[in-house]
């Protein structure tokens, strides 16, 4: 595992990273419990960002080699 991003979710409580070397985006609850893949063959995830401001919730990615 190869960690790139995190986002913390303080509206869910929620934590969000990118796993660079294996091209996913887990989430847990914010003390780390029920950790889970949320999205998986994406090309090189690095940062990640949670917006709020649009009607539906949304994850940003960036960085690809």
């Amino acid at each position: 595992m190869m960690w790139a991003g995190i986002a913390v979710d303080w509206l869910a409580d929620n934590l969000y990273w990118t796993d660079y070397s294996l091209n996913q985006i887990w989430m847990s609850r914010a003390d780390g419990l029920f950790q889970k893949i949320i999205i998986r063959n994406l090309s090189g995830p690095c940062n990640i960002v949670i917006d709020h401001t649009r009607k539906c919730d949304c994850l940003k990615t960036s960085c690809s080699e």
